[in-house]
């Protein structure tokens, strides 16, 4: 009776044990993922010059193989680059103002994305699922996410006579003293965009036009200093240092995200913009200037 009563006893403490493992290790609820990516996002933006007051609600593939998240890019070298234009300006406000127009336009339209799916419509992941933004303007956006790098992946079709283009954003957030963006851009004519920012302030911003049209580069190694050149023999000189981060990227192979699962219209945009900006926020976020 002692052995049964034992064996009885061990079985149920083993389902308990299992039971409790399970609640553990329970995915994470929509609004769970929400909050947490909502808290890297809101810090990097307000780390950058926004005004966002935190609100208080309740393994990713990469689209392309040979589009690459790099970690490290060498602004230095590209400072050097821009610092032997002799027509090189030098302002700091300039580039700084650029700085945060790059976080606004790529975060926090993320940020109101993914507020839109949990709260507007119940979302159980805020992952691997495409939302249509349908305002005056139309963007396509999916989140992933891997280990400490958030990624997002937008579409735009061409619209009012601009080409269509797509792009990609790596936010590797380890915490609000470090982390890393990048964001790489390409549009159906040729065009290639490339944006980076780190928690250190250092920043590059540049369209490179294969055609060699009109360039311009922004760049700064640490806050309170900026340089700005538009010599375009400088800008496909610092396109050669990170295009490999562009091998085998091209639009139409985010065309899938046009199989959207969520549509957030022009109203609905403007009342979630609300939340963050009572007094502006139908002004938020374009989408046009990625």
């Amino acid at each position: 009776m002692k052995k049964k009563a034992f064996i009885t006893f061990a079985v149920a403490l083993c389902v308990l044990i299992c039971l409790c493992s399970f609640v553990g290790c329970s995915k994470p609820t929509g609004a769970e993922e929400f909050n947490a990516f909502k808290q890297k996002i809101i810090t990097v933006l307000n780390d950058n010059g926004m005004s966002i007051t935190q609100l208080n609600d309740g393994t990713a593939t990469i689209v392309s193989s040979t589009a690459k998240y790099v970690s490290t890019n060498d602004v230095d070298k590209i400072k050097e680059f821009v610092m032997g234009d002799s027509a090189v300006k030098s302002n700091a406000q300039r580039v700084d103002e650029i700085r945060q127009e790059m976080y606004e336009q790529a975060l926090f339209i993320s940020l109101i994305v993914g507020d839109g799916m949990v709260n507007n419509h119940n979302t159980d992941t805020i992952y691997d699922t495409s939302v249509l933004v349908d305002c005056w303007w139309k963007t396509y956006m999916e989140f992933k996410t891997s280990g400490t790098v958030t990624t997002i992946n937008t579409y735009s079709p061409a619209l009012n006579g601009e080409c269509a283009y797509a792009g990609v954003v790596y936010l590797d957030y380890k915490s609000k003293d470090d982390y890393n963006f990048v964001m790489l851009v390409t549009w159906e004519d040729g065009r290639m965009g490339y944006r980076y920012g780190n928690s250190q302030k250092q920043f590059v911003y540049f369209d490179y036009d294969p055609q060699g049209n009109y360039s311009e580069i922004c760049c700064s190694s640490k806050a309170g200093e900026g340089f700005i050149s538009q010599d375009t023999e400088v800008v496909k000189s610092c396109f050669e240092l990170v295009k490999e981060q562009f091998d085998g990227m091209e639009v139409k192979d985010y065309e899938y995200l046009t199989e959207q699962k969520y549509t957030i219209d022009e109203e609905e945009w403007e009342a979630l913009c609300a939340k963050y900006f009572p007094n502006d926020g139908d002004q938020v976020g374009s989408g046009d200037d990625q």
